[in-house]
C-alpha cells in the first residue's frame, strides 16, 4: 500500500480542542436494515447521551425500496453524494469524507467489511486520525462472501493495520490477530439488546397470522444463516413430532431456492416466508421455540431477542456466539453446525417434550440483560476516548 496509508506515527489530536469536543466520524455505505446497520445505529445514537459527540457519514442514499434503519434526528448526518451508486458518488463522497476527518477525533467504521471501511482508513490517514473498527462476524467468512475478489486483499490490509479493533466475541478475536494485527490493537466489547423494548414490542399484535404451535428463525436468507438445514430437518420430523408450522423471517438471494426446497421435500404447505419484518417481536415472543441454524455467527443477537422473552433456543454450536449466549447450553440446546439429523432431533423432541428447554429459557430474560446496549456502548466509549486521547495500549475489556 502507499505509504500515505500506513500508521501514522506521533502524537494523536487530542478529544477536546478550543472548539469544543470532536466528533467521532461513523462512515457507513448506506442505511439499509439489518442486523449490522442495528448495532451500527446504537452505537451513534447513545454515545452522544454518555459525553461523546459522532457525526455519520453515509456513502449512498437507498433508492431500491429496501427498508432502512431510523436515523437519529439529534445526529449530524452527511451524505457522500445524492448518487445512489458508487461510480457516481465515490470521489464526491470520499472528499467530503476527508472534510468531516479533519474535525474529527477518530474515524470509526462500525462494520469489518464495505467500501466505507476502505474509505474511511484512507480519510483517517490523510487527515492524521487514528483509525477503528468493529468486527461483528467471521472475517474470513465475511470477505469471502460479501467482498469482490479485487477488494478482499485491500480489506484484509486494513484489518491487519488499523489502530484498534473491536471485536463483538472472543472467538472472533484470533482471527484478526492471525489476519497480521498486533494482538494488543484487538479488544472485545460484545453487542446486547434492550429487553425493556422488547418485551414491550411482544405486547404489540404479531404482524402475520400463524398456526400454534410454531417455530421461528429469523435472518437474512443467505447461506450463512443455514435455513436450507433447517427446512429439511423440519421435513424429517413431518409425522414424527407433533403437528408444528416453520416461520421464517427474512429476505435475501436464497429466497426462491429455499422456497423451492419446501416444496420439493414436500412440507411448502408448513413452512411460511415472511419477507422483512420491522417487528418480528410479537413474533418470536410467542413461538414454541427460536431457532438458530447458523453456519457462523459473530455473535447472535436475535438468540439473546429470544432469550429475553423466555423463548426456548434450538441454535447450531456454531463459531462464535451461540454457546456463549447459552452458557454451555444451560439455557438453550445446541447441535453441530450442518447436521440435519441433530437438528432434527432437538426439534422433534423439544416438540414432544417441551418442558425441559422451557425451564431452561426461564433464565434467559435475566441474561439478556447481562448484555444491556448501554453496557457494551459504555465499553465502545471507553474504547474510542482512550484511543483519541493517544493511550499507548487500548484497555482491556471485560471478556464474558
Amino acid at each position: 500500500m502507499p505509504s500515505l496509508l500506513r500508521r501514522v506515527p506521533g502524537r494523536r489530536p487530542a478529544v477536546v480542542s478550543d472548539a469544543g469536543p470532536r466528533p467521532v466520524l461513523m462512515p457507513g455505505d448506506h442505511l439499509k436494515e439489518s442486523g449490522g446497520a442495528r448495532v451500527f445505529q446504537t452505537i451513534v445514537t447513545r454515545l452522544p447521551s454518555m459525553g461523546v459527540p459522532t457525526h455519520q457519514f453515509v456513502l449512498l442514499r437507498t433508492d431500491d425500496g429496501s427498508a432502512e434503519v431510523s436515523p437519529d434526528a439529534a445526529v449530524p448526518l452527511t451524505y457522500g453524494s445524492d448518487a445512489a451508486r458508487l461510480r457516481g458518488g465515490l470521489g464526491p463522497g470520499f472528499l467530503r469524507l476527508v472534510q468531516l476527518a479533519r474535525r474529527a477525533s477518530v474515524v470509526f467504521v462500525a462494520s469489518e467489511i464495505g467500501t466505507s471501511l476502505l474509505l474511511g482508513f484512507a480519510a483517517a490517514r490523510l487527515t492524521r486520525r487514528p483509525f477503528a473498527l468493529l468486527v461483528q462476524n467471521r472475517l474470513s467468512s465475511s470477505v469471502d462472501q460479501w467482498v469482490q475478489p479485487a477488494l478482499r486483499g485491500p480489506t484484509r490490509w486494513v484489518h491487519a493495520h488499523a489502530d484498534l479493533v473491536m471485536c463483538v466475541s472472543e472467538g472472533l478475536v484470533a482471527e484478526v490477530v492471525a489476519n497480521g494485527l498486533p494482538a494488543d490493537r484487538a479488544v472485545v466489547v460484545g453487542m446486547g439488546v434492550d429487553v425493556d423494548e422488547l418485551l414491550a414490542a411482544a405486547q404489540r399484535p404479531s404482524p402475520v397470522a400463524v398456526e400454534a404451535p410454531y417455530l421461528v428463525a429469523v435472518g437474512r436468507l443467505g447461506a450463512q444463516k443455514g435455513f436450507d438445514v433447517l427446512i429439511r430437518a423440519h421435513a424429517a420430523i413431518r409425522g414424527q413430532a407433533p403437528d408444528h408450522r416453520l416461520v421464517i423471517v427474512g429476505e435475501g438471494p436464497d429466497h426462491d431456492e429455499l422456497v423451492r426446497s419446501a416444496h420439493e421435500l414436500g412440507v411448502a404447505d408448513t413452512v411460511l416466508f415472511t419477507g422483512f419484518l420491522d417487528d418480528p417481536q410479537p413474533l418470536i415472543s410467542r413461538a414454541a421455540a427460536f431457532v438458530l441454524s447458523s453456519r457462523y455467527e459473530g455473535m447472535g443477537l436475535v438468540v439473546l431477542e429470544a432469550l429475553a422473552h423466555g423463548v426456548p433456543v434450538i441454535a447450531t454450536d456454531c463459531v462464535t456466539g451461540p454457546r456463549m449466549l447459552l452458557q454451555d447450553g444451560a439455557l438453550g440446546d445446541l447441535v453441530p453446525v450442518d447436521d440435519v439429523d441433530a437438528l432434527a432431533g432437538a426439534l422433534a423432541a423439544h416438540l414432544a417434550s417441551p418442558g425441559r428447554l422451557r425451564d431452561k429459557a426461564a433464565g434467559g430474560e435475566a441474561r439478556a440483560r447481562e448484555f444491556g446496549p448501554d453496557r457494551w456502548v459504555a465499553g465502545v466509549r471507553d474504547q474510542l476516548l482512550r484511543l483519541a486521547g493517544g493511550a499507548a495500549q487500548p484497555a482491556a475489556v471485560s471478556r464474558r
